[in-house]
């Protein structure tokens, strides 16, 4: 898709590290951090679509919803910015004080509109439930899950096949609302495992995959920390693996999933190689790392 606006970087590369070197001849990280400084990781593969749509002039405003530290609300903010398309969302307030994620967004034009949790809770099953464009406004939900983000993660899937061409690998991927797991799904080679690591309890992830003939593994329930709770070992773990790596991870999908996978490795069993999926999120550390200050 030609881009006169966004300066993007693909395909991303298939890294090699030393992760569960004992369990994994080898292990890679395919790094969609490094897709685009604002529009990375995930997010650029779920808004590729979207960006289509309003380069052919069919969306003039885009309005969504999210958290205060939201890496989906960055991502449609700097969007919006580079396209010159409105763009609002509406934020569920948490009452943290300190968000960089919304000053940046509002930086970028985009209209910030607090609600509390259960106006939140109401629009996320009524209006904003499914991506739809109206008049030329589109509707994303949260995470910016729906069917404008299945292409982009399609392709993540085809990148892969061809970057693993000749080897049978387990993908690992963190997931919050499925869209980037059903889009790997629908572009994997049969060849390819996938494990999902839900980002949260009570996420009800694995009643809402569609049935696929692909072996698909996930991380059982009693395993999983609460969605958003940060702790002080989560940000002692991502300094170690930025340490051993050179990689920033973020603190609400990589960090808990690594962490969990790297003392427990036996919930994804064995394969020929092991792909972590780096889905980018990192902007978001500098308001979560300022929570925890605040709460010490």
């Amino acid at each position: 898709m030609p881009d006169k606006n966004l300066h993007i970087n693909l395909p991303t590369p298939l890294q090699r590290i030393s992760f569960l070197s004992e369990q994994f001849s080898r292990c890679f990280i395919k790094r969609d951090d490094l897709i685009h400084p604002e529009v990375g990781g995930n997010k650029w593969r779920k808004l590729q679509y979207v960006v289509q749509l309003i380069q052919e002039g069919r969306v003039q405003k885009i309005i969504t919803m999210g958290g205060m530290h939201s890496n989906h609300i960055a991502a449609v903010a700097a969007v919006g910015h580079l396209y010159t398309v409105d763009t609002q969302a509406y934020i569920r307030d948490t009452g943290d004080k300190y968000s960089p994620t919304l000053d940046l967004a509002s930086r970028r034009s985009m209209e910030i509109v607090l609600i509390d949790r259960s106006t939140y809770r109401l629009m996320r099953s009524t209006t904003l439930r499914d991506a739809q464009i109206q008049d030329r406004v589109l509707y994303l939900p949260e995470g910016g899950t729906g069917e404008f983000a299945l292409p982009g993660c399609k392709r993540l899937g085809l990148e892969l096949n061809e970057q693993l061409e000749g080897i049978s690998a387990t993908i690992l991927c963190a997931a919050g609302t499925l869209g980037t797991a059903r889009g790997l799904e629908q572009g994997l080679s049969a060849r390819h495992k996938l494990h999902i690591h839900p980002a949260g309890r009570k996420f009800n992830l694995r009643e809402q995959m569609p049935a696929t003939d692909r072996m698909i593994t996930w991380t059982d329930e009693e395993d999983l920390r609460p969605y958003g709770r940060i702790s002080t070992d989560i940000c002692d773990y991502i300094e170690e693996w930025k340490q051993r790596y050179g990689i920033l991870i973020d603190p609400i999908y990589m960090a808990p999933m690594l962490q969990l996978i790297e003392s427990k490795p036996d919930i994804i069993g064995q394969s020929e190689a092991l792909v972590i999926y780096h889905s980018g999120g990192t902007q978001g550390n500098a308001g979560y790392y300022k929570k925890i200050a605040l709460m010490s």
